[in-house]
């Protein structure tokens, strides 16, 4: 299981380094508990927004609701969306709380959606909340007059050291004092980064956790040329900023082995490579994160010692073409068939996206009738059909 879901928190006390944020939304909700409206949550990425509101909904015992701002587009979805899980009676009989996340990417060419979406916050008996990363966005300048603000600080050092310590105890993880405070200092801030880091390095040289330097704006092809051109076991951590699926990024260290080694090191670097191609499919078919670490070890250490020597020059790497067209409509696939879902179910995409292992299984087992009248319910085309069907 992936740590940093592991350990989320479960409780507001265990949410850290955030008290005066937790403080401010505790007291608007329970000071407007018979018209809440709604809170514009702020932040970097990784500080706890959404941990946060998880750990305040289970104390609370409210049922949260997830919408994404990217599935609302213009007045008629916001409406058809919004109201929705405004309306509709929550299944355990719970209160609720709905929230909307990346409010900010909302386009400042929708107005009308935003003001419908003001019309029934104004009718929610439900606190909304709406999360952003940019408050001062001009697409939000609306929603940030009308509502108060609740800004959730980067995290300290402290506070993220705490928090590797407890996984590395609970995990029995070998470390140094010295080794998590610089995996600390070097994610900058971002909690969700920094337990990534750590699952990813798992066990480094003599028990201490090998670190690498975060760069938030490092790009694929910075992390090929880190791979491809570093003697260090460090080399694990070169992926940990590249933005991209595993599975994409496989393929552009396929199509780029050629590029920079030889015959016999390429023989050794594929060999690599397949490894962790089949502890990705086991990731994908068991949803055993515990796996991602051996993938990652093959694709960036594998790989990079499988060379003589490091090369020098400077070299062009490939854009992949083919394989991504391929893996694309795939994607385009999945992505429409999670908005269906998510439509149905009032949250968002990235939920969907981590629920989709179970609702493929779900769906397979169900009976034909069943599995046609889910299928007419959600307007699924037969692409789409077959992609429930899969078994990966």
């Amino acid at each position: 299981m992936v740590f940093s879901e592991k350990y989320r928190p479960k409780k507001v006390s265990e949410v850290s380094g955030q008290s005066a944020a937790m403080q401010s939304i505790l007291k608007i909700i329970t000071h407007n508990s018979k018209r809440p409206g709604a809170i514009l949550i702020h932040g970097p990425i990784g500080c706890g927004k959404n941990s946060a509101i998880s750990a305040i909904a289970r104390e609370m015992n409210f049922e949260v609701i997830e919408l994404n701002a990217s599935d609302l587009r213009g007045k008629d979805q916001m409406r058809k969306t919004v109201r929705g899980a405004v309306l509709q009676r929550s299944l355990f009989n719970k209160k609720k709380m709905i929230v909307i996340d990346e409010i900010d990417s909302v386009s400042g060419r929708e107005k009308n959606g935003l003001i419908e979406l003001a019309y029934l916050i104004d009718q929610s008996p439900y606190p909304i909340f709406l999360i952003a990363n940019d408050p001062y966005s001009k697409n939000i300048a609306s929603l940030r007059k009308k509502y108060p603000l609740v800004g959730f600080k980067k995290l300290e050092s402290p506070d993220l050291m705490n928090i590797l310590k407890k996984i590395c105890v609970n995990e029995n993880i070998p470390f140094l004092e010295s080794s998590l405070k610089k995996l600390a200092l070097l994610s900058g801030g971002d909690a969700r980064a920094a337990i990534n880091d750590l699952q990813a390095m798992g066990k480094g040289i003599d028990g201490e956790i090998a670190v690498s330097k975060r760069d938030q704006e490092v790009g694929i092809f910075n992390a090929l040329r880190t791979i491809f051109r570093s003697n260090s076991f460090a080399v694990t951590g070169a992926l940990n900023n590249v933005d991209m699926p595993a599975y994409e990024t496989m393929m552009w260290i396929d199509e780029n082995i050629p590029v920079e080694f030889d015959v016999r090191e390429m023989e050794s670097a594929y060999h690599y490579l397949s490894k962790a191609d089949i502890f990705y499919k086991r990731i994908s078919r068991h949803n055993n994160w515990h796996f991602a670490t051996y993938s990652n070890i093959f694709i960036t250490a594998g790989i990079c010692f499988s060379k003589r020597r490091v090369h020098e020059g400077f070299v062009s790497y490939r854009r992949i073409t083919r394989l991504l067209k391929m893996w694309q409509s795939n994607k385009s696939l999945k992505e429409e068939t999670a908005g269906k879902f998510g439509s149905a179910m009032h949250c968002s995409r990235r939920k969907i996206f981590r629920e989709m292992p179970y609702l493929k299984q779900i769906y397979g087992n169900m009976s034909d009738g069943h599995r046609e009248a889910l299928s007419e319910e959600l307007s699924l085309n037969s692409g789409e059909e077959n992609f429930l069907l899969e078994q990966k």
